[in-house]
C-alpha cells in the first residue's frame, strides 16, 4: 500500500495546472492512477507474489501431527498456488519421522526439496492439529434467545474441514535470489515474467 500511494499521480487543478493541496493538512492530494507503467507492473507483481505466498501455505490434503511415521513417498501435495508454465498447482512435500522418542511432522517447499533433499522444516510442536471447518448455508436459523440460534430451518449447502499447523519457517513457491523475495519485481522484465507464470488461478 505504501508503494502504491507513494507512486500515484498528483491531483491537478484543471484551471491552474498546479498540484492540489489539502486545505487542512497542507499535504498534496493524489489520484488513484499510478505515475508510470513500470510502477503499475511492479505493484501488480508484488500483489500477485504476496497472494501466491499465502496460497502456497494451503494444501489440498489434511495431514496430522501423529505418533505414526508417514513416508515421504505418500507426502506430495498440491497447494493453491498455480504455475502456468507447468500447468500445475505448486507442490509441497510432507512426512512424519521418528526423532528420538518423538515423531515430528515436516513440510518442505518444492524448491528446497529438489535442491536440498532432506532439508525440511519441522512443525512447531506446541501449536499443531488445530481443526477448522468452513460451512456454507443458504438459510439461517432463527434466534430464539440472546446468542441462542435455533438450528431448525438451517440448510447446509457445503462444508469442508482442515487442520492447521504452525511451522518453524516459511514455504517459498519460487527460488529466492540472495535470500530475498523481491527479485520477482526488481525489474519490469522480471515483474512481467513473474505475472505471466504465476497469475492467480481460482481453484475449481
Amino acid at each position: 500500500m505504501e508503494d502504491y500511494h507513494s507512486h500515484c499521480k498528483h491531483s491537478v487543478d484543471p484551471e491552474t495546472g498546479d498540484w492540489i493541496k489539502d486545505p487542512e493538512t497542507g499535504e498534496y492530494e493524489y489520484t488513484d492512477e499510478l505515475e508510470t507503467y513500470e510502477d503499475s507492473i511492479r505493484i501488480q507483481a508484488k500483489i500477485t507474489y504476496l497472494t501466491n505466498f499465502i496460497r502456497y501455505h494451503f494444501a489440498d490434503n489434511s495431514v496430522f501431527a501423529d505418533k505414526s511415521e508417514l513416508s515421504d513417498a505418500n507426502g506430495e501435495m498440491v497447494t493453491s498456488s498455480y504455475d502456468h508454465e507447468t500447468g500445475l498447482f505448486c507442490k509441497i512435500h510432507v512426512d512424519r519421522i521418528k526423532q528420538g522418542d518423538e515423531t515430528i511432522l515436516r513440510v518442505c517447499d518444492d524448491i528446497t526439496y529438489k535442491s536440498q533433499p532432506g532439508n525440511k522444516i519441522p512443525t512447531v510442536k506446541e501449536l499443531n492439529n488445530v481443526l477448522a471447518r468452513d460451512i456454507s448455508c443458504s438459510k439461517s436459523g432463527k434466534t430464539t434467545a440472546p446468542k441462542n440460534i435455533n438450528m431448525q430451518g438451517i440448510v447446509l449447502d457445503a462444508s469442508s474441514a482442515a487442520v492447521i499447523h504452525q511451522i518453524d519457517g516459511v514455504l517459498n513457491h519460487t527460488a529466492l535470489v540472495g535470500g530475498r523475495h523481491d527479485s520477482a519485481w526488481s525489474t519490469t522484465a522480471n515483474a512481467k515474467k513473474y505475472i505471466k507464470r504465476y497469475a492467480i488461478k481460482a481453484r475449481q
